[in-house]
């Protein structure tokens, strides 16, 4: 899937990347949100101030003047840990309390009239890092819940490193099942291509590409995941002798690639 779906960001999709760095998280959100600002659509962003500031910041070196639309109400941003807490229970999202907050903020129009909404949120990348996984994916299918019943599309981000070891764990496919569209990242393309060249020398074969010929996928969703990080979470599980042994050459090679100019 290409880039292009940050700019056309149809109604009724879930989009999802999976990052390493939040200055390159911030660069894709900011191409999400000004495409939707260009369109004359709705926007609403939902993150931290951290990655609010670096968003600002790549919408004004593009000269969007964010005040401006915020003005108008066709750009509102929101503090993801605030708006997390207004229908958090017991650790868990609850529906109502969701559909309530969040269905009414992406209902609101304020007097005026757009062509879509489009939304960005990483509150989910919040539960996440705190552990909280199943909260996490308990929202991503309550935002799905809400795409039934309004119109908008919704583009979420995680910060995970795919070759850190710490984050080979929790259920990373669900990530995948709960989403629509998995867009690639320049990370992510590393990633495979360290990984891919890692299995080589190590097992003789590419790892992605047996992995994506078997068509086999024990959990729903894990085709959608990236490549290289679906391949090192089925070596962990699958041949956990050698996982260090690959994680280790990827790390290397991932190390002395140049990043590409995409």
């Amino acid at each position: 899937m290409t880039t292009a779906l940050l700019e056309t960001a149809p109604a009724g999709r879930h989009i999802c990347q999976i990052h390493k760095d939040p200055a390159a998280l911030a660069s894709s959100v900011s191409r999400f949100v000004a495409s939707g600002l260009k369109r004359g659509e709705r926007v609403v962003v939902v993150a931290v101030p951290d990655h609010v500031r670096l968003i600002l910041a790549e919408l004004e070196a593009a000269e969007w003047n964010a005040d401006a639309f915020a003005s108008t109400n066709q750009l509102t941003i929101l503090d993801a840990a605030a708006l997390l807490e207004r229908f958090m229970k017991n650790g868990m999202p609850e529906w109502n309390d969701f559909q309530r907050t969040v269905g009414t903020l992406i209902s609101r129009r304020s007097g005026a009239s757009y062509p879509g909404v489009r939304v960005y949120g990483e509150m989910v990348n919040l539960l996440w890092h705190e552990g909280n996984h199943q909260a996490a994916v308990r929202l991503e299918e309550y935002w799905n819940e809400l795409a039934r019943h309004q119109s908008f599309c919704l583009m979420c981000c995680y910060l995970i490193d795919a070759l850190n070891p710490e984050h080979h764990h929790g259920p990373l496919p669900d990530i995948g099942r709960t989403h629509s569209d998995m867009v690639l990242t320049e990370h992510n393309r590393r990633v495979q291509a360290a990984v891919d060249q890692a299995s080589r020398e190590i097992l003789g074969s590419t790892l992605s590409v047996t992995l994506s010929l078997s068509g086999h996928e024990e959990h729903a969703g894990e085709h959608r995941l990236p490549a290289g990080m679906r391949s090192m979470i089925w070596l962990k599980k699958n041949m956990p002798g050698i996982y260090p042994r690959v994680l280790e050459r990827a790390r290397e090679h991932y190390s002395a690639m140049a990043p590409s100019a995409s």
